[in-house]
């Protein structure tokens, strides 16, 4: 057992040197490239240019970085012309993600909106008008929810998930993997997850393309407009319950202090 435990930390140690070697690689990457310029990736997506959104100068690639909680930069996520998504080699990605407006603006924003894709968390952030949070995929939910949670726990925090209804026939799936992660990774963090509702008949004709919230923003008849009208009343009510339950922690605190005092 003694043997098998210094393996791990071992393993850890090295697994830790190569994490911050990667680190170092994707920001020597970033110093030389352009943000806040048109990419590919974006006009697809329905998406202006915007800082954060990194471009590299074979004109294709749209580079979008990763940091943890704390706002360090761990790895790169490198999204091709036709949507090909890949990370920087031997990167840390757990807990990692990419805040749409940056971290300060995270800092300051009323409520922490988790999306999967940075496309989605985009087109959130444009329709709420703050800050929002790109996990990656629905693997990431979970790790990125807690960690963001510890960092802020006064703020409420939303998940707003893909719903991929599709992959329910999937032969090798049979599950929908977005509602549920997004759903498990709410319930971990006592919060809530919403997903996005089309317009009658839309999802029947196309499965595949009507999953996230930017679906909802590009291609669904309802727009943009649908998707501020289907999260803000869901993130005006979870921010409405947290200060309740902070008020209510502040005035046992209060009480209980009051009774050591007597």
């Amino acid at each position: 057992q003694a043997e098998c435990a210094r393996k791990q930390q071992e393993r850890a140690k090295e697994q830790l040197l190569e994490h911050e070697k990667t680190a170092e690689r994707v920001a020597g990457q970033l110093s030389w490239m352009k943000q806040d310029v048109p990419t590919p990736y974006l006009d697809r997506k329905g998406l202006a240019p915007r800082r954060g959104a990194f471009w590299v100068k074979d004109g294709k690639t749209t580079c979008i970085p990763a940091v943890d909680a704390d706002g360090k930069l761990w790895s790169m996520q490198y999204i091709q012309e036709d949507g090909t998504k890949r990370f920087a080699k031997n990167s840390r990605k757990e807990g990692c993600f990419h805040p749409v407006g940056g971290m300060d603006a995270l800092r300051t924003a009323p409520a922490i909106v988790i999306a999967e894709g940075y496309a989605t968390a985009g087109s959130i952030s444009d329709a709420i008008g703050h800050a929002t949070v790109a996990a990656f995929d629905s693997g990431n939910l979970m790790a990125v929810a807690t960690a963001l949670k510890d960092n802020y726990p006064d703020k409420a925090v939303i998940i707003a998930g893909d719903d991929d209804f599709h992959l329910l026939n999937h032969p090798k799936v049979r599950a929908n993997p977005g509602r549920e992660k997004a759903e498990k990774a709410a319930q971990a963090v006592g919060d809530k997850a919403v997903f996005p509702v089309f317009a009658p008949g839309e999802r029947e004709k196309d499965m595949v393309g009507f999953t996230d919230f930017n679906d909802l923003a590009q291609k669904s008849r309802l727009g943009m407009a649908s998707v501020a009208r289907q999260l803000k009343p869901a993130i005006e009510k979870a921010i409405s319950e947290k200060s309740a339950e902070l008020e209510r922690n502040k005035q046992l605190v209060q009480s209980h202090s009051e009774g050591m005092s007597h």
